[in-house]
């Protein structure tokens, strides 16, 4: 039964981790048009990070009761790594801005997927672990008396997110080279990225977990 019970929160934690992520991005990609591209980003980040939060809520308190500042905490740091990351990857920003100057270093195809799969995987790994810190303290600061040892918390998220962000950025931008511009391309980078980035989060962070909450 203990094993099961192990499995099945780690499926519920998977699971929330994807789902805020791919809904972050959808709400981030209704908002943009009406809004800049950094107000649509921290709006999708905010609704993502408010979901991530209501969705791990009840899986924390299956062994301890902690308020809704695991949500607010939750919310804010991911609403502001959507809007840090419109400065990254948005037209504009620091990736997409070098990527049409790299086409031009007389690469082949080959060469391009791997310069552009190795710049994005350390931007964004980079990236991920600044913001896997803010999250992981901030969590930290809700959950630290409640859970012993609950330290390594903020390792896991460094590492979680760094990973997440590092394989989500590679896979987007092999999409990117791959595909031609478009509603479709957008659609499948929200689906791909949100995945990536929620199944490699949630895997390291729901491995430690496990050993916090003792299952």
């Amino acid at each position: 039964m203990e094993h099961l019970a192990r499995r099945a929160l780690v499926r519920r934690w998977l699971a929330a981790a994807v789902m805020a992520w791919v809904l972050g991005g959808l709400v981030a990609e209704a908002a943009h048009g009406r809004l800049s591209g950094e107000v649509s980003t921290l709006v999708g980040g905010m609704v993502g990070g408010a979901a991530l939060g209501t969705l791990q809520l009840p899986i924390l308190r299956l062994r301890f009761w902690t308020g809704l500042w695991w949500v607010a905490t939750t919310t804010a740091v991911l609403g502001l790594l959507s809007c840090g990351a419109a400065y990254v990857w948005l037209p504009g920003g620091l990736v997409v801005t070098y990527m049409p100057m790299w086409g031009h270093m007389g690469l082949s195809p080959a060469n391009a997927y791997v310069t552009w799969g190795v710049a994005s995987a350390i931007v964004g790994g980079l990236f991920g672990s600044a913001i896997g810190g803010l999250l992981g303290v901030s969590q930290w600061l809700v959950i630290r008396q409640a859970m012993p040892g609950s330290g390594r918390w903020v390792v896991m998220n460094v590492v979680g997110l760094g990973l997440g962000l590092a394989v989500g950025a590679t896979a987007l931008s092999w999409l990117m080279l791959a595909l031609s511009p478009g509603r479709m391309t957008t659609m499948l980078a929200i689906l791909l990225g949100g995945g990536l980035r929620g199944v490699v989060s949630g895997a390291v962070t729901a491995r430690t977990l496990l050993r916090l909450l003792e299952i």
